[in-house]
Protein backbone atom coordinates (compact mmCIF):
# COMPACT_ATOMS: atom_id res chain seq x y z
CA UNK A 1 0.00 0.00 0.00
CA UNK A 2 1.42 3.29 -1.04
CA UNK A 3 0.46 6.15 0.97
CA UNK A 4 2.83 9.08 -0.19
CA UNK A 5 4.05 8.61 -4.21
CA UNK A 6 7.37 10.78 -5.24
CA UNK A 7 7.36 13.80 -6.84
CA UNK A 8 10.28 16.09 -8.09
CA UNK A 9 11.23 18.80 -5.94
CA UNK A 10 11.21 22.33 -7.20
CA UNK A 11 14.46 22.71 -8.40
CA UNK A 12 14.31 19.55 -10.29
CA UNK A 13 11.60 20.45 -12.41
CA UNK A 14 13.35 23.64 -13.46
CA UNK A 15 16.35 21.73 -13.82
CA UNK A 16 14.18 19.78 -16.44
CA UNK A 17 12.91 22.04 -18.23
CA UNK A 18 15.72 24.71 -18.32
CA UNK A 19 17.58 21.89 -19.96
CA UNK A 20 15.01 21.89 -22.73
CA UNK A 21 14.48 26.05 -23.16
CA UNK A 22 17.83 27.56 -22.01
CA UNK A 23 21.73 27.10 -22.71
CA UNK A 24 21.87 26.43 -18.54
CA UNK A 25 24.73 24.91 -17.90
CA UNK A 26 23.27 21.46 -15.60
CA UNK A 27 27.23 19.92 -14.89
CA UNK A 28 26.69 20.63 -11.28
CA UNK A 29 22.81 19.21 -11.27
CA UNK A 30 24.36 15.95 -13.27
CA UNK A 31 24.29 13.42 -10.08
CA UNK A 32 20.86 15.37 -9.16
CA UNK A 33 19.45 13.79 -12.55
CA UNK A 34 20.84 10.85 -12.61
CA UNK A 35 19.37 10.20 -9.02
CA UNK A 36 15.98 10.89 -9.86
CA UNK A 37 16.50 9.00 -12.82
CA UNK A 38 17.38 6.51 -10.54
CA UNK A 39 14.33 6.47 -8.10
CA UNK A 40 12.13 6.35 -11.00
CA UNK A 41 13.29 3.32 -12.06
CA UNK A 42 12.70 1.58 -8.78
CA UNK A 43 9.46 3.27 -8.63
CA UNK A 44 8.48 1.50 -11.81
CA UNK A 45 10.09 -2.02 -10.28
CA UNK A 46 8.54 -1.31 -6.69
CA UNK A 47 4.55 -0.94 -8.39
CA UNK A 48 4.82 -4.60 -9.82
CA UNK A 49 5.59 -6.23 -6.67
CA UNK A 50 2.83 -7.23 -3.84
CA UNK A 51 3.74 -5.97 -0.31
CA UNK A 52 0.77 -7.24 1.19
CA UNK A 53 -0.50 -4.87 3.95
CA UNK A 54 3.18 -3.81 3.78
CA UNK A 55 3.00 0.37 4.04
CA UNK A 56 5.06 2.05 1.22
CA UNK A 57 6.51 5.48 1.20
CA UNK A 58 8.41 7.12 -1.51
CA UNK A 59 10.65 10.21 -1.23
CA UNK A 60 10.93 11.03 2.32
CA UNK A 61 13.12 14.21 2.81
CA UNK A 62 13.26 14.51 6.95
CA UNK A 63 15.32 16.99 8.92
CA UNK A 64 16.74 16.35 12.65
CA UNK A 65 18.32 20.01 14.12
CA UNK A 66 20.90 20.74 11.42
CA UNK A 67 21.47 17.15 10.13
CA UNK A 68 19.14 16.25 6.53
CA UNK A 69 18.95 12.87 4.88
CA UNK A 70 16.51 11.69 2.33
CA UNK A 71 15.24 8.50 1.85
CA UNK A 72 14.44 6.87 -1.99
CA UNK A 73 11.86 4.43 -0.51
CA UNK A 74 10.54 3.02 2.86
CA UNK A 75 8.61 -0.19 3.25
CA UNK A 76 7.16 -0.76 7.28
CA UNK A 77 5.96 -3.81 8.22
CA UNK A 78 5.78 -5.31 11.56
CA UNK A 79 7.40 -2.64 13.59
CA UNK A 80 10.26 -2.86 10.74
CA UNK A 81 11.43 -0.34 8.29
CA UNK A 82 13.36 -0.90 5.00
CA UNK A 83 15.34 1.28 3.44
CA UNK A 84 15.50 0.92 0.12
CA UNK A 85 17.73 3.11 -1.54
CA UNK A 86 18.60 3.53 -5.24
CA UNK A 87 21.58 3.53 -7.10
CA UNK A 88 22.09 4.76 -10.78
CA UNK A 89 25.47 3.65 -11.63
CA UNK A 90 26.62 3.77 -15.09
CA UNK A 91 29.50 1.25 -14.55
CA UNK A 92 29.84 -1.88 -13.20
CA UNK A 93 29.90 -2.43 -9.68
CA UNK A 94 31.57 -4.69 -7.54
CA UNK A 95 32.17 -5.86 -3.82
CA UNK A 96 35.34 -7.93 -3.33
CA UNK A 97 37.65 -8.34 -0.35
CA UNK A 98 35.42 -6.02 1.21
CA UNK A 99 36.07 -3.29 -1.03
CA UNK A 100 33.95 -1.73 -3.16
CA UNK A 101 34.13 0.10 -6.77
CA UNK A 102 32.34 1.59 -9.24
CA UNK A 103 34.60 0.90 -12.47
CA UNK A 104 37.51 0.93 -11.53
CA UNK A 105 37.48 3.38 -8.84
CA UNK A 106 36.96 2.47 -5.22
CA UNK A 107 34.56 4.15 -3.59
CA UNK A 108 32.93 4.20 0.14
CA UNK A 109 31.96 0.61 1.42
CA UNK A 110 28.30 0.60 1.43
CA UNK A 111 27.87 -0.22 4.96
CA UNK A 112 29.02 3.39 6.21
CA UNK A 113 26.14 4.30 3.68
CA UNK A 114 23.75 2.37 5.00
CA UNK A 115 25.21 2.26 8.65
CA UNK A 116 24.14 5.82 8.71
CA UNK A 117 20.76 6.04 7.01
CA UNK A 118 19.93 2.75 9.49
CA UNK A 119 20.93 5.10 12.69
CA UNK A 120 19.58 8.50 11.52
CA UNK A 121 16.13 6.84 10.55
CA UNK A 122 16.26 5.16 13.94
CA UNK A 123 17.23 7.72 16.21
CA UNK A 124 14.57 10.18 14.06
CA UNK A 125 11.72 7.84 15.15
CA UNK A 126 12.78 7.24 19.11
CA UNK A 127 13.17 11.20 19.34
CA UNK A 128 9.48 12.07 17.36
CA UNK A 129 7.81 9.35 18.14
CA UNK A 130 9.09 7.45 21.59
CA UNK A 131 8.81 4.21 19.36
CA UNK A 132 12.05 1.82 18.94
CA UNK A 133 11.76 -0.16 15.55
CA UNK A 134 14.29 -1.86 13.76
CA UNK A 135 15.66 -0.11 10.81
CA UNK A 136 17.11 -2.33 8.02
CA UNK A 137 18.55 -0.54 4.58
CA UNK A 138 19.46 -2.21 1.36
CA UNK A 139 21.09 -0.66 -1.96
CA UNK A 140 19.47 -1.30 -4.91
CA UNK A 141 20.52 -1.19 -7.81
CA UNK A 142 18.38 -0.32 -10.86
CA UNK A 143 20.14 0.40 -13.71
CA UNK A 144 20.20 -2.92 -15.42
CA UNK A 145 21.92 -2.20 -18.32
CA UNK A 146 25.51 -2.83 -15.82
CA UNK A 147 26.26 -5.65 -13.69
CA UNK A 148 27.19 -5.90 -10.02
CA UNK A 149 29.21 -8.35 -8.73
CA UNK A 150 28.55 -9.18 -4.87
CA UNK A 151 31.41 -11.89 -4.54
CA UNK A 152 31.20 -11.01 -0.88
CA UNK A 153 27.71 -12.03 -0.96
CA UNK A 154 26.72 -8.87 1.00
CA UNK A 155 22.82 -9.41 2.26
CA UNK A 156 22.36 -5.94 1.47
CA UNK A 157 23.37 -5.18 -2.03
CA UNK A 158 20.48 -6.08 -4.31
CA UNK A 159 19.63 -5.74 -7.82
CA UNK A 160 16.45 -4.39 -9.03
CA UNK A 161 15.53 -7.93 -9.57
CA UNK A 162 15.66 -9.51 -6.32
CA UNK A 163 13.38 -7.23 -4.81
CA UNK A 164 10.67 -9.70 -4.89
CA UNK A 165 11.68 -12.40 -3.12
CA UNK A 166 12.98 -10.11 -0.25
CA UNK A 167 9.21 -9.38 0.17
CA UNK A 168 7.97 -12.69 -0.38
CA UNK A 169 7.90 -13.73 3.26
CA UNK A 170 7.67 -9.89 4.28
CA UNK A 171 3.98 -9.07 2.42
CA UNK A 172 2.55 -12.10 4.88
CA UNK A 173 3.57 -10.37 8.37
CA UNK A 174 1.11 -8.29 10.21
CA UNK A 175 1.24 -4.45 10.25
CA UNK A 176 0.53 -2.79 13.93
CA UNK A 177 -1.30 0.34 14.50
CA UNK A 178 2.15 1.76 15.81
CA UNK A 179 3.56 1.20 11.81
CA UNK A 180 0.97 3.32 10.89
CA UNK A 181 1.42 6.37 13.36
CA UNK A 182 5.10 6.10 12.22
CA UNK A 183 3.91 5.92 8.70
CA UNK A 184 1.72 9.42 9.07
CA UNK A 185 4.39 11.21 11.12
CA UNK A 186 7.09 10.34 8.94
CA UNK A 187 5.19 12.19 5.78
CA UNK A 188 3.55 14.59 7.93
CA UNK A 189 6.97 15.49 8.59
CA UNK A 190 8.86 15.72 5.40
CA UNK A 191 10.36 18.74 3.58
CA UNK A 192 9.81 19.06 0.41
CA UNK A 193 12.70 21.05 -0.48
CA UNK A 194 16.22 20.67 1.13
CA UNK A 195 17.66 22.88 2.94
CA UNK A 196 21.08 22.79 1.08
CA UNK A 197 19.20 24.29 -2.11
CA UNK A 198 20.26 27.71 -3.17
CA UNK A 199 18.60 29.77 -6.20
CA UNK A 200 19.32 29.03 -9.69
CA UNK A 201 21.60 31.79 -11.18
CA UNK A 202 19.76 32.56 -14.56
CA UNK A 203 21.14 36.71 -15.27
CA UNK A 204 23.54 35.16 -17.90
CA UNK A 205 21.40 32.34 -19.17
CA UNK A 206 19.98 32.32 -22.83
CA UNK A 207 16.37 31.56 -23.34
CA UNK A 208 15.10 29.99 -26.18
CA UNK A 209 11.55 31.48 -27.02
CA UNK A 210 8.59 29.18 -28.54
CA UNK A 211 6.16 26.93 -27.63
CA UNK A 212 7.01 23.79 -25.37
CA UNK A 213 5.72 20.09 -26.66
CA UNK A 214 3.60 19.03 -23.60
CA UNK A 215 5.19 15.38 -24.51
CA UNK A 216 8.57 15.97 -25.72
CA UNK A 217 9.44 18.65 -24.42
CA UNK A 218 11.13 20.01 -27.67
CA UNK A 219 10.82 23.69 -28.50
CA UNK A 220 8.90 24.45 -31.45
CA UNK A 221 7.16 27.78 -32.70
CA UNK A 222 3.82 26.73 -34.28
CA UNK A 223 1.10 28.76 -35.85
CA UNK A 224 -0.77 29.78 -32.38
CA UNK A 225 -3.63 27.74 -33.84
CA UNK A 226 -6.60 26.11 -31.89
CA UNK A 227 -5.36 22.66 -32.79
CA UNK A 228 -1.54 22.73 -32.90
CA UNK A 229 0.61 19.31 -34.45
CA UNK A 230 4.11 19.09 -33.19
CA UNK A 231 6.49 18.66 -35.65
CA UNK A 232 8.38 16.35 -32.99
CA UNK A 233 5.96 13.53 -32.81
CA UNK A 234 3.15 14.41 -34.42
CA UNK A 235 0.99 14.67 -31.46
CA UNK A 236 -1.88 17.01 -32.00
CA UNK A 237 -2.77 19.17 -29.04
CA UNK A 238 -5.56 22.01 -28.04
CA UNK A 239 -3.79 25.60 -27.90
CA UNK A 240 -5.43 26.14 -24.36
CA UNK A 241 -3.45 22.68 -23.43
CA UNK A 242 -0.26 24.16 -24.87
CA UNK A 243 -0.90 27.26 -23.29
CA UNK A 244 -1.01 25.88 -19.86
CA UNK A 245 1.87 23.57 -20.10
CA UNK A 246 3.91 26.51 -20.97
CA UNK A 247 2.68 28.62 -17.84
CA UNK A 248 3.34 25.55 -16.06
CA UNK A 249 6.89 25.93 -16.97
CA UNK A 250 7.16 29.56 -16.86
CA UNK A 251 6.05 29.71 -13.25
CA UNK A 252 8.39 26.51 -12.59
CA UNK A 253 11.61 28.31 -13.85
CA UNK A 254 10.49 31.43 -11.88
CA UNK A 255 9.37 29.70 -8.90
CA UNK A 256 6.04 32.09 -8.96
CA UNK A 257 2.71 31.99 -8.96
CA UNK A 258 1.76 35.67 -11.01
CA UNK A 259 2.33 36.44 -14.57
CA UNK A 260 2.69 39.63 -16.46
CA UNK A 261 0.86 39.23 -20.16
CA UNK A 262 4.09 41.10 -21.28
CA UNK A 263 6.75 37.98 -19.86
CA UNK A 264 4.64 35.53 -21.12
CA UNK A 265 4.14 36.97 -24.70
CA UNK A 266 8.15 37.51 -24.80
CA UNK A 267 8.70 33.86 -23.54
CA UNK A 268 6.52 32.38 -26.38
CA UNK A 269 7.61 34.84 -28.75
CA UNK A 270 10.66 36.27 -28.32
CA UNK A 271 8.89 40.23 -28.90
CA UNK A 272 8.19 42.81 -26.60
CA UNK A 273 4.43 43.16 -29.31
CA UNK A 274 1.48 42.24 -27.74
CA UNK A 275 0.11 39.18 -29.22
CA UNK A 276 -3.90 39.20 -29.01
CA UNK A 277 -4.24 35.84 -29.14
CA UNK A 278 -2.18 35.33 -26.10
CA UNK A 279 -3.45 37.75 -23.86
CA UNK A 280 -7.40 36.67 -24.43
CA UNK A 281 -6.12 32.90 -23.18
CA UNK A 282 -4.72 34.63 -20.16
CA UNK A 283 -7.62 36.74 -19.74
CA UNK A 284 -10.46 33.91 -20.29
CA UNK A 285 -8.78 31.08 -18.61
CA UNK A 286 -6.56 32.99 -15.30
CA UNK A 287 -7.63 34.92 -12.14
CA UNK A 288 -6.57 38.46 -12.38
CA UNK A 289 -5.01 39.78 -9.57
CA UNK A 290 -6.44 43.54 -10.20
CA UNK A 291 -3.50 44.81 -11.29
CA UNK A 292 -3.63 45.39 -15.11
CA UNK A 293 -2.20 42.53 -17.05
CA UNK A 294 -1.46 40.25 -13.88
CA UNK A 295 -2.62 37.03 -13.33
CA UNK A 296 -2.57 34.17 -10.87
CA UNK A 297 -1.59 30.87 -12.11
CA UNK A 298 -2.31 28.16 -9.88
CA UNK A 299 0.60 24.72 -10.50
Amino acid sequence: MIIKHRQPSVQLLQLRHLNARTNFDLTNYDSDLKGYYGEQLLDDYIRKIDFGNAIVIEDIRLLDGNMERQFDTLVIVNQCVYILDAKFYLKDARLTDDKFYHGNKLIEHPNLQIGRSETFLQNFIWKHFRLNVRVVGYFVFVNQQVQLRNDDQHPKLLKVTELSSLFQEIKHHPVFEEDYDIAEGLVNLHRKQSIHVRPLELNNVTFYNGLKCPKCWKIHHPDLTKLMRMPCCGEIFTFNDVMHFVLSEYCTIYDVNQVKTQDICRFITGEERRNFKIERFLRENLQATGKRGEYIYKR
